[in-house]
């Protein structure tokens, strides 16, 4: 820079590749800054057209969708496209490259419909028999897939993910594609309650992505804890606390190594980032079924003020802090803390589309306020959160495959009858409780 000037295209090269490298150590903000310096000036000193600049563009467009800076992105998108297909053809790798990010970019902005046609595109390649890059339109395929979720048409999406995992599995050097696809696939597994084959997934992508980018990287981190997850869901409790400790060990190491000498070794320091307080929260929830109250409320205290504070109070990570918080007060028979905690989270969830939360977590929450309610002798709120949680159970319905999704109705409906028996309004009391058992005896024998 100080040889040749800022504008030079070699000082312009060096902060595109700066910007890829920042990119791909997941600085966003700092490549975002550097790709724009880098667009400007090769549009400036070679041509809006050049290689360089669409290069540029497009990393630009990408960074942005990472960062969900969405509005506007869709015209650099189009601007790289346009370029890249009118210097290389429909059917070049960089074309196909764009094609595909493009498609994520719509997904990230929940349109499927845009999303699939650029999808379809890449997938079709250039009509031959054989892709000639099998790689992109398997990566396609599976992208395919999320469309399908968004569109709630998950027969097709589980076809599509298994398809693409497949195919991307018998090629060599796909590994780290085939374990993005393995890991929407599980997502895809515990979503349908299919959670024995979701843990096969996220085992699969834990132990690939510990061998290929380490123990310490972010994506076999996630993997990580989604699997300790899902291990608590099914009742593996113990093994369950061991990934969710190493996935929160694992951040807390993350976001020391990025703080400052000064920072890390001052009595202040505190864990701020999302990722490191959803596992701190994710390992106090074991705790909690674990009867390990103390451990239980220091982690899920400090992932809720640090969540309240980053992310904000009506963020979903820290309405299900929150809702921790509010189920630990009440073994802790802190019960207007309870209360205080579950109806923050309650209030919060409502407000929330049923895109960004499922109803059915909505009315357990209902569920668990109204039980806590009942115990302080708030009778009338209690009935009225009973009777919420039934009328919604059942408006959602119970499909007849998965049985077991009327508990959480059949809790509710037994919980109001204890509350009609403590009131001693006995026939109400009997009714409920009779229906309770009878749908339990039905799924359970």
């Amino acid at each position: 820079e100080r040889q040749v000037g800022k504008e030079h295209r070699l000082t312009l090269i060096t902060v595109l590749n700066l910007a890829i490298v920042y990119e791909l150590r997941k600085k966003y903000q700092e490549a975002e800054l550097l790709y724009k310096r880098a667009q400007a000036g090769f549009k400036k000193e070679l041509d809006e057209d050049h290689i360089l600049t669409l290069s540029s563009v497009h990393r630009l467009a990408v960074v942005s969708t990472v960062l969900e800076k969405l509005e506007g992105t869709d015209k650099l998108y189009q601007q790289a496209l346009n370029g890249v297909e009118n210097r290389y053809g429909p059917y070049h790798k960089f074309t196909f490259t764009v094609m595909s990010d493009f498609g994520n970019h719509y997904l990230a902005e929940n349109d499927p419909l845009n999303a699939m046609k650029m999808f379809q595109r890449v997938m079709r390649g250039d009509g031959s028999p054989y892709h000639p890059y099998p790689e992109l339109s398997l990566a396609a395929l599976r992208d395919k897939a999320r469309c399908y979720v968004q569109q709630t048409k998950l027969p097709q999406a589980e076809e599509a993910f298994e398809s693409a995992l497949r195919g991307l599995q018998d090629i060599s050097g796909q590994t780290l594609a085939a374990c993005s696809t393995a890991f929407s696939l599980g997502v895809l597994y515990e979503g349908q309650g299919e959670l024995h084959k979701a843990v096969d997934k996220f085992r699969y992508c834990m132990v690939k992505y510990r061998k290929l980018l380490g123990e310490s990287d972010t994506e076999t981190l996630k993997a990580t804890r989604r699997l300790g997850l899902v291990q608590e869901t099914i009742g593996e409790i113990p093994v369950a606390k061991d990934m969710l400790q190493l996935a929160y060990d694992g951040y807390k190491e993350i976001e020391k190594s990025k703080a400052t000498k000064e920072n890390r070794e001052s009595k202040d320091f505190a864990f701020t980032h999302p990722d490191t307080l959803e596992a701190a929260h994710s390992l106090g929830s074991v705790y909690i079924g674990l009867g390990k109250l103390k451990e239980a409320e220091e982690l899920c205290s400090l992932a809720y003020k640090g969540l309240s504070k980053g992310l904000g109070p009506e963020d979903l990570s820290t309405l299900m802090a929150s809702r921790s918080l509010g189920i630990l007060c009440f073994k802790q028979l802190k019960l207007v803390l309870s209360k205080k905690y579950l109806e923050e989270t309650l209030e919060g969830l409502k407000k929330k589309t049923p895109h960004e939360v499922d109803q059915e977590l909505t009315l357990r929450v209902a569920t668990e306020l109204g039980i806590t309610c009942a115990r302080i002798g708030k009778y009338d709120e209690a009935k009225e959160l009973f009777e919420q949680a039934i009328a919604g159970f059942t408006k959602i319905g119970t499909p007849k495959s998965k049985p077991k999704a009327e508990v959480p109705l059949l809790i509710a409906e037994l919980k109001l009858g204890d509350l009609y028996a403590e009131q001693e309004i006995f026939d109400l009391a009997k009714k409920n409780i009779q229906r309770a058992h009878k749908g339990f005896d039905r799924i359970l024998g």
